[in-house]
């Protein structure tokens, strides 16, 4: 076996299935690695490791229910796979628009350093979807010492962070510069949308009253827009509360002065990538308008997780609209590892809904066995035997009948 960069390439592709396919297909993956090892031709290993990752993402989007054999052509397959499991629909419309963000900046000439730091974000990004993935027996929901802890975290960040033109928005974490509200303000909001309490009312409260202080329009518009929707649907006080606090908190956010200038690479690029070419606007317009997928695609008789997705793709679109409009970071297509963060984990929030649904039918199975067992079925032998008797004397009685009349 000749040892070469697109061999070393496949054996990278190879290494990423055993993240993405469930815990259950080890053996599966070993076999992979035993057959990738007897392949001779480099471009020939690229291509059975690329076809080891489809088939990955197929098996992860059948999620728990491999016991279901399919009964369609492999395009049917796929896609049942991905609607029973419809975050896996997120998590390959992520990977497509970091992809074509990193083309956009390859071709528009953006410093090399920037698209390795895209690049280890999306690492970090399907790490935490992949480590959420893994522990589907666990809840998904945030609880209140989480949401709490992570608006103070937001609160402090926007008092003791790095400040720019009069506003505060940003971290500072070695030679990066993080910005919080993009990484935390999506999952909050979707998992606030599952998870209503006091705690979580107040932790959003407080994520309003941060995001108005930076002023950060586009985030506190997000979140207004995320929590107007939910009290829409839910009609519930608490959601109500929430929406109306951080509504308040948009409008100071709004009042306050933001001046910021566009950045290269990052501001504004769903306009400038056009000047480039043609194809870079498409690929960057394409990109962003990937990360809705997820929520538009999404069809469940559980309206709470139907919400969930709804309010996902809804702030997704308002950030990417945000971005359209002022001078804010356009996520994941452009520069910028908070947004793709920040994508990823909103993503592993999400609900898988027809656990439920399966729980439900496996509920409603154990119920039929319970009453099986109270009311034992008749031996076969002894069936067959009344049927005979009721079948003779109901020949007999029409008989009898018959010569009655006659």
């Amino acid at each position: 076996m000749r040892v070469g960069k697109l061999r070393w390439l496949a054996s990278v592709l190879l290494a990423c299935v055993q993240w993405i396919v469930p815990d259950n297909c080890s053996e599966w993956t070993d076999a992979m690695s035993a057959e990738l090892t007897d392949i001779d031709s480099d471009s020939e290993a690229v291509r059975f490791a690329l076809g080891c990752i489809w088939a990955a993402f197929v098996i992860a989007g059948q999620g728990d229910h491999d016991d279901l054999p399919g009964q369609g052509g492999p395009l049917q397959n796929i896609t049942e796979g991905w609607r029973r499991n419809p975050r896996t629909i997120g998590l390959t419309c992520g990977l497509s628009s970091i992809a074509l963000g990193i083309a956009y900046l390859t071709v528009a000439g953006a410093p090399f350093r920037y698209i390795v730091v895209n690049f280890f974000a999306a690492v970090i990004g399907v790490g935490c979807f992949v480590a959420t993935n893994k522990g589907a027996n666990r809840s998904r929901r945030m609880t209140r010492g989480v949401f709490f802890g992570l608006a103070s975290f937001l609160l402090g960040a926007t008092i003791f962070g790095v400040a720019a033109d009069g506003a505060s928005r940003w971290l500072r974490v070695g030679s990066m510069t993080l910005q919080p509200s993009l990484i935390l303000v999506p999952a909050m909001v979707v998992a606030f949308s599952q998870r209503r309490s006091v705690i979580a009312t107040v932790s959003i409260i407080l994520v309003a009253c941060a995001l108005a202080l930076q002023p950060d329009r586009a985030m506190a518009g997000v979140l207004a827009g995320g929590m107007i929707f939910l009290a829409v649907k839910v009609r519930d006080r608490l959601a109500t509360a929430a929406a109306g606090f951080a509504m308040a908190g948009f409008c100071v956010a709004l009042y306050r002065p933001d001046s910021l200038p566009a950045v290269p690479y990052v501001d504004r690029i769903l306009f400038t990538a056009f000047d480039l070419s043609l194809a870079a606007g498409c690929a960057v317009v394409l990109g962003a308008g990937l990360l809705m997928l997820p929520g538009l695609l999404m069809r469940t008789a559980d309206h709470e997780a139907l919400n969930a997705y709804r309010i996902h793709a809804l702030v997704w679109l308002a950030i990417v609209a945000a971005a359209a409009i002022g001078s804010y970071p356009t996520p994941l297509v452009g520069y910028g590892g908070s947004a793709i963060v920040g994508y990823f984990l909103s993503l592993a929030l999400l609900p898988t809904p027809l656990a439920s649904a399966a729980f439900a039918g496996s509920a409603a199975t154990n119920t039929k066995e319970e009453h099986r067992e109270d009311n034992p079925p008749i031996d076969s032998v002894r069936g067959r035997l009344v049927a005979v008797c009721v079948g003779a004397f109901g020949i007999r009685t029409n008989h009898r009948l018959a010569t009655r009349g006659s």
